[in-house]
């Protein structure tokens, strides 16, 4: 029976020992290792930051010459003014611009079709020689009377004068370079000016009495198709500072004997009349408006102003007039109609 228990014990103790070898180590050998790895890491020298660079190419601007074959209208540059505008009977000046984009080519401007009276020519410097100037004067009556402005167009054309070696000069000369530019001419809007109106400051009741109106009227002559126009008006304003009378319609007595005639240097003459004979002078008033008994004149007013045919008028002139009555203003009172009398009312029947 001994015998069993001892292989049983002998057995589980075997057991035990194999089982836990695998555990068997030593730690602190473990611990030394780890130790010295730190130290080593701790006294390694220490890497230096890593700097990165770029390379950056910088191109310069190369001149650039073209070929003789790729040559064409696009190597001329003619420029000018963005409007060219001109006024009836004024003279104005633009500048036109004519370059060569190949080095060594020089070119000149002509111009064609250039209206009556225009000028076309280079700088007069060296210095300037790609610049031109365009000058032109209208003449009145460049635009139509019914019309505010005209358009001429004209052609301007680059000639070839200078090729250096090795250009072809018949390829450049063939070259069609032209730019055409429009010219627009507008009405001269200058107002009539100068009016001057002969009528006299006072005239006699029973009377016909001649004035003349003149004026200026700028660009319009007797070339031109319509004329100015007089407009004579009571303007309404009938009272005056200081005055103890109204100053009545004077238009009212105003004949036109003779429309406008041209007398040179753009002036025009009305031929009037004042007439106060066939013409029934207004009873004066006074300021007030009531009746001026036994007054011996009386005061008008008048204005005058002359139209343009483009519309645009010279400045207004009043004239007064003073009127000499043949006799002195009378107000007739009216008749007096007498009252019915009253009839006795009967008080009793007849006996």
């Amino acid at each position: 029976m001994k015998t069993p228990s001892l292989v049983l014990t002998l057995s589980l103790t075997s057991l035990l020992i194999s089982g836990c070898g695998e555990y068997n180590k030593n730690p602190v050998a473990d611990l030394d290792q780890m130790r010295e790895q730190g130290k080593q890491q701790a006294n390694a020298p220490q890497q230096q930051p890593q700097v990165i660079t770029e390379t950056v190419i910088v191109e310069r601007p190369v001149e650039v010459i073209k070929e003789q074959a790729t040559i064409n209208e696009n190597f001329v540059v003619i420029s000018s003014d963005p409007h060219i505008n001109f006024t009836e009977g004024q003279s104005s000046t633009f500048e036109i611009k004519g370059r060569s984009l190949i080095k060594g080519v020089g070119i000149k401007l002509e111009a064609q079709n250039l209206p009556a009276g225009a000028n076309f020519q280079a700088a007069p410097t060296a210095q300037d020689k790609d610049r031109y100037t365009l000058t032109w004067n209208p003449s009145f009556n460049t635009v139509a009377y019914n019309s505010n402005f005209k358009m001429n167009s004209i052609k301007v054309t680059a000639k070839v004068t200078e090729v250096p070696a090795g250009i072809d000069r018949k390829k450049l000369e063939a070259l069609n370079i032209q730019k055409e530019l429009n010219l627009f001419v507008y009405k001269n809007q200058t107002a009539p000016s100068d009016l001057a109106i002969s009528l006299p400051a006072a005239v006699k009741e029973n009377s016909v009495t001649n004035f003349d109106v003149t004026v200026r009227v700028l660009g319009v002559d007797d070339k031109s198709a319509s004329k100015p126009t007089l407009v004579v008006r009571y303007d309404g304003v009938s009272t005056s500072q200081g005055n103890n009378y109204l100053e009545l319609d004077g238009s009212r007595h105003v004949l036109v004997k003779q429309d406008a005639q041209y007398i040179g240097d753009f002036k025009w003459k009305f031929t009037l009349a004042f007439d106060t004979k066939n013409q029934t002078v207004q009873a004066p008033l006074s300021a007030k408006g009531t009746a001026l008994t036994d007054a011996t004149v009386a005061n008008v007013r008048l204005s005058f102003k002359v139209y343009g045919p483009s519309g645009n008028s010279s400045p207004e002139q009043v004239k007064k007039v003073q009127i000499t009555l043949d006799k002195p203003a009378t107000v007739t009172p009216p008749a007096v109609t007498p009252a019915p009398s009253a009839t006795p009312a009967s008080t009793g029947a007849a006996k």
